[in-house]
């Protein structure tokens, strides 16, 4: 499909609805723009609140795991030290 205006101007449309679908039509028309639309595509699909939620419970599960290697590789340094 040959698009008959400016892709700065289409950009300025699609900013102002600011819609995943008009972003998306956006990438069909302009492909080699794709860069332009891919950060806010991925803002719309994912909002903050569950980008910050995943980010807390990769934290928590990364806490967990340094937690339980710790228990893991402490506990027979001590067992073997106390005797």
């Amino acid at each position: 499909m040959r698009a008959k205006i400016p892709w700065q101007a289409a950009w300025g449309a699609v900013r102002s609805k600011d819609t995943l679908a008009h972003y998306q039509r956006f990438v069909e028309m302009w492909p080699s723009h794709y860069a332009l639309a891919e950060d806010r595509i991925r803002e719309l699909k994912h909002p903050v609140l569950r980008r910050v939620t995943s980010g807390v419970f990769w934290f928590a599960w990364g806490v967990l795991a340094v937690g339980a290697a710790a228990v893991v590789l402490i506990v027979p340094l001590v067992d073997r030290f106390a005797r």
